[in-house]
């Protein structure tokens, strides 16, 4: 299943593809020479800046030559705009692909120039123009998968950070009855000493979510048939997950919290040692 939404270009004649996440804005994937792809992302912010450019200045010309606009000599717009608040070429080179999404979400629109393009404002409230046009049940809502930590389950705690330690040259940073913590050099790494004495062990790896993308994740995995528990309560403080057992049982978490969040967590009580 394919999570871009794809647009032909009137003005490359060339198809792209975008797609928007409620934390990281608007991202592109535009196809070049060689069958390259090159990346680029419009932040919530720069969007919402852009749109009030556009309706400060009412009707707007695109503008975006990036020679003209290093030598000075670019008339005033879109690109100019770009240039003086953000100066990436990149998003520069890409503004007309951005401008071309909005249109088609009736957020702008145009005089359908292909010489002399200009938009102006229809729809100010841009986000909620673009999640009535998307399936976020079709769409996976994570821009960029990240570990958050990884859990082995241990039968003697003790005798397991002795050993991690030794193997990885650290010293645990958090220690309770039946917990460790450890940081590799910016990995959450967990030992927990066996919880229970079910069959399926407690050994996982964990992938950073967002609470605002956790819902949305629940939608696909409950779109795609996907199987997913929401584990042990939890205090807020500590952050949500979900876990999902994959056909051979190895444990899959979305956490929204840090290791930095955890230990500050525990720091507020004098159940578990904190050493960092």
């Amino acid at each position: 299943m394919n999570p871009w939404s794809k647009i032909y270009s009137d003005y490359t004649n060339k198809l792209f593809y975008w797609k928007y996440d409620h934390y990281e804005g608007i991202l592109l994937k535009i196809p070049r020479e060689n069958n390259e792809w090159e990346l680029t992302k419009y932040s919530i912010s720069q969007v919402e800046k852009t749109l009030n450019y556009i309706f400060k200045n009412e009707i707007v010309e695109v503008n975006n030559n990036i020679t003209k606009l290093e030598d000075g000599f670019e008339k005033s717009g879109l690109g100019t705009f770009f240039y003086d608040s953000f100066s990436d070429k990149v998003q520069i080179n890409n503004i007309l692909h951005l401008v071309e999404i909005l249109l088609d979400l009736e957020i702008l629109n145009s005089n359908k120039d292909k010489d002399n393009l200009k938009v102006w404002l229809k729809n100010i409230d841009w986000k909620s123009r673009i999640e009535k046009k998307i399936d976020f049940a079709n769409v996976f809502p994570i821009l960029k998968l990240e570990i958050n930590h990884i859990t082995f389950e241990v039968s003697d705690l003790d005798k397991s950070v002795d050993f991690y330690e030794k193997l990885f040259d650290k010293s645990v940073i958090a220690l309770g009855d039946k917990m460790a913590y450890f940081d590799l050099d910016g990995i959450w790494f967990a030992l927990n000493e066996k919880l229970t004495k079910k069959k399926d062990s407690y050994d996982h790896i964990a992938f950073s979510v967002q609470e605002s993308q956790l819902i949305n994740l629940k939608l696909y995995y409950d779109n795609n048939g996907i199987e997913y528990h929401n584990g042990r309560e939890r205090f807020s403080e500590e952050g949500s997950s979900i876990y999902i057992n994959d056909p051979d049982k190895h444990l899959i978490e979305f956490h929204t919290k840090s290791l930095n969040d955890r230990l500050d967590f525990y720091s507020k009580g004098n159940k578990i040692k904190i050493f960092k």
